[in-house]
C-alpha cells in the first residue's frame, strides 16, 4: 500500500493488501520471475473485516457470512 508511509525514516514496515476482486490482475497468471520466495507477513487485524474486496465465496464457512479480513 503506497499510501502508507514505510521504511526506516517512517519507522514502519510496508503494508500489503488485496486487489479488488473485479480487477483483471487479481486472479491471473503469476510470472515466476515476480514471485517472492520467502517473507514474514504480520496480519494487521486492527484494520478489521470487510465484505468489499473479494466477490462472494462459494466455499466460505456458513457462520463467516462471506466476510474477509482487510
Amino acid at each position: 500500500d503506497s499510501s502508507v508511509p514505510s521504511g526506516f525514516k517512517a519507522k514502519c514496515l510496508p503494508c500489503l493488501g488485496f486487489l479488488p476482486g473485479d480487477d483483471p490482475l487479481a486472479f491471473g497468471f503469476v510470472d515466476p520471475v515476480h514471485v517472492l520466495h520467502a517473507c514474514h507477513i504480520m496480519p494487521a487485524y486492527h484494520y478489521g473485516l470487510t465484505p468489499d474486496i473479494l466477490p462472494p465465496s462459494i466455499s466460505c464457512r456458513f457462520n463467516e457470512k462471506d466476510v474477509d479480513w482487510i
